[in-house]
């Protein structure tokens, strides 16, 4: 199972947690950082089960050269250990080996005749004996795997008395079953696929309801992962996932997102405490509390001015305007939002007048109506994140958890669309679980 701590209470632990405001162009991203334990305990059963106990070629002669060979390979108990770095998988090899010489028969006879030459591990020779390992390394791929690398290595333990021939009869005798480990151990990588894990840790992970037909929705925009640790039986290392939450309404719980494509491999680390909040507000609702605010403005002798309607329109704000009096006729104005942090409150700016007549322009001065509409259209934000904070508070106040005020809230971007305004919010504090 992937061990990822924070996830099986990720619906408050982005809250709970430290978590890392991110910089410009990531407003609405948190980082939660965990811990990945990929385990590997079926690694030695399956080794013990695809690597023969023993190869034994004592029936038969195989010949190389002038030289003929019959030997026997038996394996002891597989070990896997690991020490960080490196995953070792490791055997002892006992052989026993039969050597004859290939010498012309006298004549008249023809052909050859395998004379035996020596013998190690026969009779009452003790066996040879050779420690055989392999280790792997590697590091996280973007696909979610491990790039492995495989090396081999072998120290003698109980050398065979036939050096005077100049033959590696080690090699021979043990090749075939180290070949066999080296084969298996490559197929390491086929098991340390992080995804499937992963999804399954992140299937688990619920909306966070806050009453109403009102959730907050997690998206894990990326996901980071550091230096690989190779232990005994699993493969670890730190993650951060940087994370969005939107607030979004909804009858039915919401599915959460699919985990991205790629792992980001690289740093791990997290910054200072916070969270943040994604809040929009529709147009329609905006409208109406705008349209009371600005009132009736004088725009001149028997001209009057009021504000219909608020929509957006290209990622600015559109405002429809009724002049009525010694002229009647309706005046689009267009304008940016922008946060005006002194005051603490959305703004408009850059107003300009879409589509005014001549005889409307004769009677209505549009600098000083852009003016107007400037130091008339400022409405401060907590209203308009009041009602989802309050259910926040509730949610977490529910789940056990004590928390701070969240007064002193600010957008970090102010974002138009067609549909709603959306707000992202920084809260430069943490949130911790009860005692």
């Amino acid at each position: 199972m992937l061990d990822i701590r924070v996830l099986h209470v990720i619906m408050v632990t982005m809250i709970v947690c430290a978590v890392c405001v991110q910089g410009a162009g990531a407003a609405s991203t948190a980082s939660v950082q965990v811990a990945v334990n990929l385990p590997l305990q079926d690694v030695k059963a399956a080794l013990e089960a695809a690597i023969p106990a023993k190869i034994e070629r004592l029936g038969a002669t195989e010949f190389d050269g002038g030289w003929g060979f019959r030997y026997g390979a038996w394996r002891g108990p597989i070990s896997v250990s690991g020490d960080g770095g490196a995953l070792r998988i490791g055997t002892r090899i006992q052989f026993a080996v039969w050597v004859c010489k290939q010498v012309p028969r006298p004549w008249p006879l023809h052909g050859a005749f395998c004379q035996p030459f020596a013998s190690c591990g026969y009779g009452n020779d003790p066996l040879a004996a050779v420690d055989v390992w392999t280790t792997v390394t590697g590091s996280w791929t973007p696909d979610w795997s491990v790039a492995a690398s495989v090396a081999t290595g072998a120290a003698t333990i109980q050398p065979c008395r036939m050096t005077i021939l100049n033959i590696d009869v080690t090699q021979r005798a043990i090749g075939l079953l180290r070949s066999r480990i080296e084969a298996e151990a490559s197929k390491l990588r086929e098991r340390m696929q992080l995804r499937p894990e992963a999804e399954r840790a992140w299937g688990r992970i619920k909306p966070l309801s806050l009453g109403n037909d009102v959730w907050i929705v997690w998206r894990a925009e990326s996901i980071r992962v550091g230096p690989i640790a190779f232990q005994p039986f699993a493969i670890t290392s730190d993650a951060a996932i940087d994370l969005s939450a939107s607030v979004v309404t909804s009858s039915a719980r919401p599915t959460l997102p699919a985990l991205p494509s790629s792992l980001t491999v690289g740093a791990t680390s997290v910054g200072p405490p916070g969270w943040k909040l994604q809040v929009a507000a529709a147009w329609t609702d905006i409208s109406s509390v705008l349209t009371s605010k600005f009132g009736a403005y004088a725009a001149g002798s028997n001209v009057h001015i009021a504000l219909v309607r608020v929509s957006a329109v290209n990622g600015r704000v559109q405002l429809e305007l009724e002049v009525s009096g010694a002229v009647s006729a309706s005046i689009t104005a267009s304008a940016a939002v922008t946060y005006d942090a002194a005051a603490d409150v959305l703004a408009v700016a850059d107003i300009k007048l879409v589509g005014v007549s001549p005889d409307v322009s004769a009677r209505v001065d549009g600098s000083a109506l852009a003016a107007a509409i400037e130091a008339r259209l400022k409405w401060p934000l907590a209203p308009l994140v009041a009602s989802p904070l309050a259910a926040i508070d509730q949610a977490l106040t529910n789940q056990g958890l004590e928390h701070p005020s969240l007064a002193g809230l600010h957008p970090d971007t102010v974002l138009v669309t067609p549909t709603q305004l959306i707000a992202d919010i920084s809260v430069a504090r943490s949130l911790a679980i009860s005692p």
